[in-house]
């Protein structure tokens, strides 16, 4: 299970724990990444053919995702594509790679990476809780142990939110509850995913925090 204390996992990135890909690639942008030619790398980038094979898979898989959802997902499959392209380059620099017969294997392994830092993150936030909890029911934990470090870097964290948001945190905190987000986005009177980008930023800052402990 990935963890809060793990100090070998990537800190996530972004909202999805992923680059920032909520624009399209817009027209004139820099040079390609060597070993790819221009030309190879303008396939990935710049090919009608390409994303309208990609926008066909977001719609059908994210039928009931906002727009940005599947934008998002065009995006980082033309991302993998890239890296899939500067392996398969690296290894063979004479080989010509063609996008478009590599665009299904590229977006279902974004998908399943997706899903499983989904996985990590809701693992991280029981964990968190169960620290928590357990910080809590036992005031006198030393500073070295990881429920003591978890409640110190959760008020620091605390503190960074404005006071909507803070809300959404006291009421996921709410002790002998175990509200679903939509039930917290409920009383707070915001969506499930307002709730979700809240506790996101929390596990972000929180990571960060932990391993700033563990630098000093």
């Amino acid at each position: 299970m990935d963890s809060l204390f793990d100090q070998g996992a990537d800190l996530p990135v972004g909202d999805d724990a992923r680059p920032d890909t909520s624009t399209e690639q817009p027209e004139g942008t820099p040079k390609p990444v060597s070993p790819l030619t221009e030309q190879e790398w303008l396939s990935i980038f710049q090919n009608p053919k390409l994303r309208g094979i990609l926008r066909g898979l977001a719609s059908f898989h994210y039928q009931g995702s906002n727009s940005t959802k599947r934008r998002d997902m065009v995006q980082a499959s033309l991302e993998k594509l890239q890296k899939i392209a500067l392996k398969k380059k690296a290894k063979s620099p004479a080989a010509h790679f063609n996008p478009i017969d590599h665009a299904r294997h590229a977006f279902f392994r974004v998908r399943r990476e997706l899903r499983a830092e989904k996985r990590r993150f809701f693992d991280r936030m029981r964990q968190l809780s169960s620290l928590l909890d357990s910080g809590a029911a036992n005031p006198k934990t030393r500073p070295s142990d990881q429920s003591h470090q978890a409640q110190v870097a959760y008020d620091i964290a605390f503190r960074k939110f404005n006071d909507g948001h803070q809300r959404i945190l006291t009421v996921w905190r709410t002790p002998g509850t175990k509200l679903t987000y939509q039930e917290i986005g409920d009383i707070c009177g915001c969506s499930k995913g307002t709730v979700t980008n809240v506790l996101k930023r929390l596990d972000r800052l929180i990571r960060e925090i932990i391993s700033d402990f563990h630098l000093c």
